[in-house]
């Protein structure tokens, strides 16, 4: 059995519709309780900060696999609401790690890019696992604080994902494929960070099929990268939009200075060649991704699991 901590969140639902197709799911949420449903998926109401909580469903459910997804993601937000971050983002974490031991469950933990300054060159391939994090931004912080409890126990695997995209439900918060679109399509100007800042975007799908081939690989620990094969400025990504959709390019504009209260790293991109030597994992580019999202007409409802799900 697979215990999913924060199953209504983007990746989160995805992942646990995916999952289910192959084992069952206990699938917790914290306020939103808009988790997928399926013979195999169980949604149990958990608050992960809440020590006596993690220790209740760990004993009752006894996983063989902790997923946790559950996270403060936002750097802005971060950066205002700072013990609220550090709850969501270290408590988790620390919670798991000291009753995961009771049922001898592993432990899958999404962390980030943001973990790095930001400083590679123009043109690297990006940051790898053995390479030194220095974070920026308190989100990063946070998160690189989270990641280092989880490989503190025996049998912790963490998995830094970068700027994940793709169509969402309602109830998720905007990524950088939607916020585009949605500004896009309504003919409003969007604003993009004026510096070259570099991502390596990773669809939703691939970043699935990342997670499902860690949970299914029988990896007791480790630090693995996932990011998509493209580097490519923020403004590229939203003219690559543009050229999919035939929105107007002469939407996109430099963001004012000042529009960001957190930092963000110049150079973001993280290397995936231990991802694909151990894992065999090859995500599509930005441009087979975009082309995929727009001939699949559901991509926009609650219907669009069915189309990952059978990727």
């Amino acid at each position: 059995m697979i215990l999913v901590i924060g199953a209504s969140g983007y990746i989160g639902w995805y992942l646990t519709a995916a999952l289910a197709e192959r084992d069952a799911v206990v699938a917790t949420y914290r306020s939103n309780p808009i988790v997928p449903k399926g013979d195999s998926i169980r949604a149990v109401r958990l608050d992960a900060c809440d020590r006596d909580q993690v220790r209740a469903i760990l004993s009752d459910r006894r996983p063989e696999t902790i997923v946790n997804l559950a996270a403060a993601t936002m750097p802005d937000w971060c950066e205002t609401h700072r013990p609220e971050a550090y709850k969501a983002n270290v408590r988790i974490p620390e919670n798991l790690v000291a009753f995961a031991g009771t049922c001898n469950a592993r432990i899958v933990h999404l962390s980030t890019c943001y973990v790095f300054p930001g400083d590679l060159p123009l043109g690297s391939p990006g940051y790898r696992e053995a390479d030194v994090p220095a974070p920026v931004n308190y989100y990063g912080l946070t998160k690189l604080i989270g990641e280092r409890v989880i490989q503190g126990y025996p049998r912790g695997i963490v998995c830094r994902l970068t700027h994940v995209f793709g169509p969402r439900l309602n109830h998720h918060e905007p990524n950088i494929f939607t916020k585009y679109y949605d500004d896009l399509d309504a003919k409003r100007p969007v604003a993009v960070l004026g510096k070259p800042h570099v991502i390596k975007p990773l669809y939703i799908k691939d970043a699935v099929d990342f997670l499902e081939r860690i949970v299914g690989s029988g990896l007791q620990s480790g630090l693995f990268h996932c990011a998509g094969p493209d580097s490519l400025t923020k403004a590229e990504f939203a003219r690559k939009m543009c050229d999919t959709w035939g929105f107007d390019p002469g939407l996109i504009v430099p963001a004012a200075a000042g529009d960001k209260r957190a930092k963000r790293p110049i150079n973001s991109c993280l290397d995936t060649t231990r991802a694909f030597s151990i894992l065999g994992f090859h995500p599509r580019p930005v441009d087979e991704a975009l082309e995929d999202i727009r001939k699949s007409s559901q991509w926009n409802n609650e219907s669009f699991h069915e189309v990952l799900i059978n990727k």
